[in-house]
């Protein structure tokens, strides 16, 4: 079996070819010299995307773009400058707590039931179709 590497700076996916599009679920710890995950749009079929920082290891903040993974049902990602969502109809859980945000616009995910955005910075908000938030937690500026 054909094994492919998806490299991204210091940070790298191994997967079989013909398995990366079937990954489902993805959790990670993001050490030293990570500037951006390049490769992630390779794995289509993400449902749940942990993308997490240690407090020992804070690296600059990272842009993270998942508007191609439609399928997602759960993304905690930390420290970021920038977050693109995209169209997200089955989104229900979106953590983005400690990152750098100015904006945040999650119209986009309907579904949306449970949403952290504490210790951004924050000056925009936008909920204008999450009719189904059930849990918020927040810190606008």
């Amino acid at each position: 079996m054909k094994e492919d590497s998806i490299q991204s700076s210091n940070f790298s996916f191994r997967a079989a070819s013909n398995d990366i599009d079937k990954v489902d679920l993805l959790i990670f710890e993001i050490g030293h010299g990570v500037k951006d995950l390049t490769g992630l749009d390779y794995f289509t079929s993400l449902r749940v995307l942990n993308y997490l920082y240690s407090d020992e290891t804070i690296d600059e903040p990272i842009k993270l773009d998942v508007s191609k993974h439609t399928k997602l049902e759960e993304l905690r990602c930390w420290n970021l400058s920038e977050l693109t969502l995209g169209e997200k109809p089955n989104l229900t859980s979106l953590d983005c707590m400690g990152s750098q945000l100015t904006t945040l616009d999650v119209s986009t995910a309907p579904e949306l039931k449970w949403l952290d955005c504490r210790n951004n910075q924050l000056t925009e908000l936008n909920l204008s179709n999450n009719p189904k938030i059930e849990i918020l937690y927040c810190d606008v500026r």
